[in-house]
């Protein structure tokens, strides 16, 4: 998959760079939520970016624990 674009304003106003995308977990262990858009089957545009909200982040550690 290619990512084709980031929409740099949401990057920005939440701190987020494309580098921390690249993982779910960033080396500080902040988790982040990404929006993607697919553009084709090997393309896609990330249209938002944040550190996750508290609900996700739950769905996200117990879908982890259960493998």
């Amino acid at each position: 998959m290619q990512i084709i674009g980031y929409n740099r304003d949401s990057l920005n106003r939440h701190g987020v760079t494309p580098e921390m995308m690249l993982v779910g977990y960033t080396f500080t262990e902040r988790l982040l939520e990404i929006g993607i858009r697919y553009k084709s089957a090997t393309e896609v545009y990330i249209f938002h970016a944040q550190t996750v909200s508290p609900q996700y982040r739950k769905l996200f550690e117990e879908d982890w624990k259960n493998g």
